[in-house]
């Protein structure tokens, strides 16, 4: 009997925290290499009619700014930046699409920033007149000028509104909203409550000490565990932890983009707001799993 149960915890801790946690540091990787992308881009010199290689020199890394003129056929747009145009080549890259609410564009432009990635082949059209920052290789030919941003891991971003504004804001937005909510750990929950229900029903089934099933689906039901009261006001409060970490965090990359003094504070507090998190959503767990398991207990 006490195999099936510890069968079910096993489940329990390799499906809802061990793979979603996984895929949590998959999406934090994904997005801090963009955010890397974003910085490395602005630090390149900025492309201009002067700057342009001829056809007959090698391709030089570049940054681009400027605003959209056309969509350049299947695999590309055209670019207006400084005194010349060129077409950025997106035939093997990925589109990063930065958006701003109005209300948000104040003094501290970068709150309420947002970015999304987009595969090339998914767009349909593009606004002209949008602001665009792009980084890579620029190739010349007889014909025309073209960055290639899959040449040195560049990076394309559009933004509706000024091109000055798109580095600091991307590096503001470029994060996960909540990397624990992420393919790999949505799946893991949906096949984790399938194995876990499994294994109650069969307890359920074979007459089972109450507690071994009342064990048992408390293991199957942990996820949803804290959005009960008392452990409620945990989870609230893991929400709040949460937020200001990932505020704090933004803070942190943003200070260090500006090479500003204050990037240490930063991932000092934003650590303080992560451990906080953590021990107010395993506390509301624990007391609602507890009491949960007791209730079962009594009724099983």
């Amino acid at each position: 009997m006490l195999a099936s149960v510890w069968a079910a915890i096993a489940a329990a801790i390799v499906f809802y925290a061990l793979l979603p946690v996984a895929g949590a540091f998959t999406a934090r990787a994904r997005w801090r290499s963009f955010r890397s992308a974003v910085g490395k881009a602005a630090a390149l010199p900025l492309m201009d009619a002067a700057s342009v290689p001829r056809p007959d020199e090698p391709p030089v890394p570049a940054r681009v700014e400027g605003r959209v003129e056309a969509l350049g056929g299947q695999t590309g747009i055209w670019v207006r930046c400084q005194n010349c145009s060129l077409e950025v080549d997106m035939a093997a890259g990925s589109l990063f699409l930065l958006s701003q609410p109005e209300a948000a564009r104040g003094d501290d432009k970068t709150y309420g920033a947002t970015v999304e990635r987009l595969r090339w082949a998914s767009v349909a059209s593009i606004q002209p007149g949008m602001a665009v920052l792009a980084s890579g290789l620029v190739l010349a030919s007889a014909a025309s000028s073209r960055l290639d941003p899959a040449g040195c891991n560049g990076v394309v971003v559009l933004y509706d509104g000024k091109p000055s504004d798109i580095a600091e804001l991307s590096i503001w937005g470029g994060r996960h909203r909540n990397e624990y909510w992420n393919p790999l750990g949505q799946a893991a929950l949906a096949f984790g409550f399938v194995l876990t229900s499994a294994l109650a029903s069969v307890s359920l089934g074979s007459d089972a000490p109450a507690l071994v099933s009342a064990l048992i689906l408390t293991a199957a039901l942990a996820p949803v565990l804290p959005f009960a009261p008392p452990g409620l006001a945990g989870f609230l409060l893991y929400r709040h932890f949460w937020r200001r970490a990932r505020f704090c965090r933004a803070k942190r990359d943003l200070s260090l983009f500006r090479r500003a003094q204050d990037a240490r504070l930063w991932s000092a507090r934003a650590g303080r707001a992560t451990a906080g998190s953590l021990m107010s959503l395993l506390g509301a767990l624990a007391i609602n799993a507890w009491l949960f398991a007791a209730l079962l207990r009594t009724l099983l």
